[in-house]
């Protein structure tokens, strides 16, 4: 071999080496074990991202699971499991382009691209690929495993499957996660239980509210997640059967049946011998008396959401205020029973009906629209929604003076994008607004 070929040769191999780590910006050890959110897209620039690679990770491409938040916001519900992350080694990325109010055939025509991006500039095994949704995004996350094949499992949190019977002709792995305030548990928990449905499935219910589930709750998707990927894991149950104990101390079977459940098929039964006989155990000893009461609270509920449906209906604020003040005074006495998770939802329930009402009311242009926000105020003075739809409503009226308090107090209450307000012709009204 010849000088000039030789000294060529070098050349080019340090520029290869050079190239891969420049190009893949995430393979790069400052860039790894550390949150980055709202990452424009190089290929779409309407497309943003958010994403997390665990730290030592190097260019080993590692199994990725992408986040749908329904609010188009990824970057929060990362920060929860990056220890997950860690501790599994598993990328996480958010695909902020999926939201509510965005189309799905504009979302997958999105997520296509942009995954082949995310190849090229992080180390993950896009053949490897689980989605994770909550609320909206669970909806999406169920169509989303029809378009994309690389998709082994999907976590459906806050929301059931957008098209049952399309969702239950799919075999992947699929975990449901719901809190036990969470408006949306008697859908979840139907399709769960549900005898027309084939598709195996797990539910984890955890305390809390319509929210992506706590990193103790959520790390059953990693579990299953790892067994995909690496096979049957050993020693993991650990975690699960302290978290099923603890239910049963405090006298909730049903979640510690739950949690059980979830767990096994997170670990497939092989590698979880004690939480079988633990849920069998639990199954065995649910009283009679506790079933009828499981079953006489969900038949409440769903008479009391017609109820809270007929009362906005109706404009009746009066018995609404009432209503609503012998659910905070029951909630008052009692936080953890039955009746207390009921509660729970029928208050967040009733925050997705105001926001229903108060949003058609004022797409329809409807005279009701003050009273309805009234009442949408005294369900949730802090929304969010609610003081913009305010303000909007004031601007609408030339009430400059009110639009900027309640446009003011949505600030102090968390509201950011001010970029959204631009929709809302009737800012044209006042001047410096918003």
């Amino acid at each position: 071999m010849t000088l000039p070929v030789l000294a060529a040769l070098i050349v080019f191999s340090m520029i290869s080496c050079c190239e891969v780590p420049e190009k893949c910006r995430f393979c790069k050890s400052d860039q790894q074990g550390a949150l980055y959110g709202n990452i424009q897209s190089k290929t779409d620039t309407s497309v943003f991202y958010s994403i997390y690679i665990p730290e030592n990770t190097g260019d080993k491409r590692l199994p990725v699971v992408v986040f749908l938040d329904p609010h188009g916001k990824s970057s929060e519900a990362l920060r929860k499991y990056c220890l997950l992350a860690d501790q599994y080694q598993i990328a996480l990325v958010g695909f902020d382009y999926s939201a509510n109010g965005v189309a799905y055939d504009s979302i997958v025509k999105k997520f296509g691209p942009w995954l082949k991006e995310l190849y090229e500039i992080a180390p993950v095994d896009t053949a490897n690929l689980y989605v994770a949704g909550f609320s909206g995004g669970a909806r999406v996350a169920s169509m989303l495993e029809f378009d994309v094949s690389q998709i082994k499992a999907t976590a459906l949190c806050g929301a059931g499957p957008s098209n049952i019977s399309y969702w239950n002709l799919m075999d992947h792995p699929v975990m449901f996660f719901c809190g036990t305030g969470d408006f949306n548990y008697n859908e979840i928990s139907s399709v769960h239980n549900s005898p027309e449905i084939s598709r195996k499935n797990a539910l984890h219910v955890f305390r809390g509210k319509h929210a992506w589930p706590p990193a103790e709750s959520f790390e059953d998707f990693f579990m299953l997640i790892n067994r995909l990927h690496k096979g049957p894991v050993k020693n993991s149950e650990t975690k699960i059967l302290a978290r099923t104990r603890a239910s049963l101390k405090e006298n909730r079977p049903d979640l510690a049946l739950f949690s059980a459940v979830s767990g096994i098929y997170a670990l497939d039964k092989s590698a979880a011998p004690q939480l079988k006989a633990l849920s069998d155990s639990i199954g065995k000893s649910i009283s009679e008396t506790f079933e009828k009461e499981f079953i006489a609270t969900m038949q409440k509920e769903s008479e009391q959401q017609n109820q809270i449906q007929l009362l906005y209906h109706n404009l009746d604020s009066t018995k609404y205020k009432a209503f609503l003040n012998g659910i905070d005074s029951e909630l008052k006495k009692d936080s953890i029973s039955l009746q207390a998770d009921m509660n729970y939802r029928l208050k967040a329930y009733c925050g997705m009906v105001a926001y229903s009402f108060c949003n058609k009311a004022y797409q329809d242009k409807s005279p009701t629209l003050y009273k309805l926000l009234k009442m949408y105020e005294f369900t949730e003075p802090e929304n969010t929604d609610m003081l913009v739809l305010f303000s909007v409503y004031y601007a609408g009226l030339n009430d400059c003076n009110n639009a900027r308090i309640q446009l003011n107090k949505a600030k102090r209450a968390g509201f950011k994008d001010l970029k959204s307000l631009r929709k809302y012709s009737e800012y044209n009204n006042c001047e410096d607004m918003p």
